[in-house]
C-alpha cells in the first residue's frame, strides 16, 4: 500500500506504522514525518490529519479575502510549505535546496488556476465549491498542487477547517486512485498468468499429440 504524505507531497511505499487509541500513525520513508489516520465512526473509513492535531474553527475573520493564494508565506518551504528555518539551505521535509527551486514545478494548468481564484473571492466557505475545485483537480490530474494550495492556506491561518477539509479531502482522492490502480495493476497480472498457463498447456497438449504419433506405429 503507498501512502501520499502531506508533508513532502511524495507517493511512498507504507512500511511502518503504530497505532494510538484506535488512531493510526504512519511514517513516511521520505520524509519522516508522521500523519494520523483518524477512523471516523464504525465505517471504517478515516480521514488524515497531521500528527500535530489542531483546534479547527469555521468562519475565521478574513480567511480566503486577504492576499494572494498562490504565494509562499515567509518562513514555508515554496515547494511543500514545510516550517523553514532560516540558517537551512534545504527543506528537512521534502528535500529541496531552496536556491534551485523552480516555481515551474508547481505551476498549475490554466483551468485549476482560474478555479481556486474564483473560489477564493466567491464562496469560499462553501463546501461544494471547495468540492468543485477538487473535482477539476481530479480531471487535469493536479490533486498534488490542490493540496499545496490549501497547506499555503493553512500556514496562514492554521484554524482555517475549510482549507483543512479541502487538504483531507485531496489525500483521501489521491489514496483511492492509487488504490485503483493497484487493483487494476493487479487484475492485468492475473490475467496474464491465466493467458500464459494456458498457452503453456496447449503447447504441451500439442507437443505429446506430435510425439504420439511419431511412436505409434503406422
Amino acid at each position: 500500500m503507498n501512502i501520499l504524505c502531506p508533508h513532502c507531497e511524495r507517493l511512498s511505499e507504507l512500511t511502518g506504522f503504530r497505532m494510538e487509541g484506535t488512531d493510526l500513525i504512519v511514517r513516511c520513508d521520505r520524509c519522516e514525518a508522521e500523519t494520523r489516520v483518524v477512523a471516523r465512526g464504525d465505517s471504517g473509513l478515516g480521514v488524515l490529519e497531521p500528527s500535530r492535531v489542531i483546534s479547527l474553527v469555521r468562519g475565521v475573520p478574513g480567511v480566503g479575502t486577504e492576499g494572494d493564494p498562490f504565494s509562499v508565506p515567509a518562513g514555508f518551504c515554496p515547494k511543500c510549505i514545510a516550517t523553514r528555518r532560516e540558517e537551512t539551505f534545504a527543506c528537512a521535509h521534502c528535500g529541496l535546496v531552496y536556491s534551485n527551486f523552480q516555481p515551474s514545478e508547481v505551476a498549475l494548468s490554466a483551468r485549476l488556476r482560474k478555479a481556486f481564484s474564483e473560489l477564493w473571492t466567491q464562496g469560499y466557505g462553501e463546501d461544494l465549491r471547495h468540492d468543485a475545485v477538487i473535482g477539476v483537480a481530479l480531471q487535469t490530474g493536479e490533486l498534488a498542487r490542490l493540496g499545496r494550495l490549501y497547506r499555503i492556506q493553512l500556514a496562514r491561518h492554521p484554524q482555517d477547517c475549510a482549507a483543512q477539509r479541502g487538504r483531507d479531502e485531496v489525500l483521501r482522492f489521491s489514496m483511492e486512485q492509487v488504490d485503483w490502480v493497484k487493483t487494476d495493476t493487479l487484475a492485468a497480472s492475473q490475467r496474464l498468468k491465466r493467458g500464459v498457463a494456458v498457452a503453456v498447456i496447449l503447447v504441451s497438449l500439442v507437443l505429446s499429440w506430435l510425439l504420439l504419433r511419431r511412436v505409434m506405429p503406422g
